[in-house]
């Protein structure tokens, strides 16, 4: 018989939590009911629509673009703008439990785009659109909807802007100055488009970009996103977390683990380039908690750890400035 001069004990803390997307892109169709099905190649979805559909065109937009989401989703309902009122494609976007974060639809029209913008405000997702009318943008002040102003609005603009920076981490890309693939440029007034809070297609210096980046209430596409990651990481680590252990002790040790939880997405981010650094390099951020004294007697009754605050700087991006040139002879 061996001699074992010690006993080991292997404890597994590998429980799984599912972890929100932020590339996955939907589009709503609507020229017939579809269950939500997820693709991952253009071929499969030429096998349930039709070559001449608008789902497809919007789908080959979407996945021809360089880099481009690894899979999609398609979602059809019967919806027909003459007869049908805009909630229906809202019902149907309340009825389905699948995940997704851009939301795309078929429909241009502006009651259609007004009744997905109010919906997606109350999510934790982006909406995108395309179209040639800038009249839109005028009741639009939306922290989650993407309006890409431009003169051919069925060749999907914004679906193909949204396919191509939905395939990056939030965080790694600013929206602005994206090429992409199979557009012109737009024959409207940018300056115009972006000052009632749109975005538009535009050439400069030779070269084609998107142009500004923003939503519709004038922050940044890429803000908002990394806002929703790190409230939906820092969410799912500190779960995580709870869920892993056997108990978080309510001691300074079980707050510090707390703590933890929360820095390591804001780390994660900051891998992404998302969090700024000072003139030393260093991360700027900060992640404070109560220590066990700080609490209060029914806090630690009530098992509620109150007050952590957690600030976070964004790198944010370079879009413009001021060049001052002095020639001198």
């Amino acid at each position: 018989m061996a001699i074992k001069d010690w006993q080991i004990t292997i404890s597994r803390q590998t429980r799984a939590i599912s972890q929100a997307g932020f590339g996955k892109v939907l589009i709503l169709a609507t020229d017939s009911a579809h269950p939500f099905t997820t693709y991952t190649e253009l071929e499969d979805v030429s096998a349930d629509f039709d070559e001449t559909t608008e789902a497809y065109a919007m789908a080959n937009r979407i996945l021809g673009q360089t880099p481009r989401p690894t899979e999609i989703a398609i979602m059809g309902v019967e919806y027909d703008n003459a007869v049908d009122e805009p909630t229906t494609l809202v019902s149907a976007l309340n009825d389905t439990k699948e995940e997704y974060y851009f939301l795309t639809c078929q429909e241009q029209g502006s009651a259609e785009i007004t009744a997905l913008s109010e919906w997606v405000d109350a999510q934790q997702k982006l909406y995108g659109v395309s179209t040639d009318d800038e009249t839109v943008l005028e009741g639009l002040e939306s922290d989650r909807t993407i309006v890409m102003v431009h003169s051919d609005p069925t060749s999907y603009p914004c679906e193909a802007w949204i396919g191509k920076c939905a395939s990056f981490d939030p965080g790694s890309i600013t929206w602005n100055y994206q090429p992409l693939n199979g557009l012109s440029a737009s024959d409207v007034d940018e300056d115009a488009v972006k000052e009632a809070g749109g975005n538009t297609y535009i050439e400069q210096h030779g070269n084609l970009h998107t142009y500004d980046g923003q939503v519709t209430s004038g922050e940044w596409i890429d803000v908002m996103r990394s806002q929703d990651f790190l409230y939906t990481r820092i969410d799912e680590s500190v779960f995580g977390t709870l869920l892993r252990a056997d108990k978080v002790p309510y001691t300074n040790a079980g707050i510090a683990m707390i703590e933890a939880a929360i820095e390591a997405p804001i780390m994660e981010a900051a891998q992404n380039d998302m969090i700024a650094t000072d003139e030393d390099g260093q991360f700027m951020y900060s992640v404070n908690a109560p220590t066990r004294s700080e609490t209060t007697a029914n806090d630690r009754a009530d098992r509620l750890l109150p007050n952590i605050q957690a600030n976070v700087t964004l790198a944010g991006a370079v879009h413009g400035g001021d060049i001052e040139i002095t020639i001198e002879v």
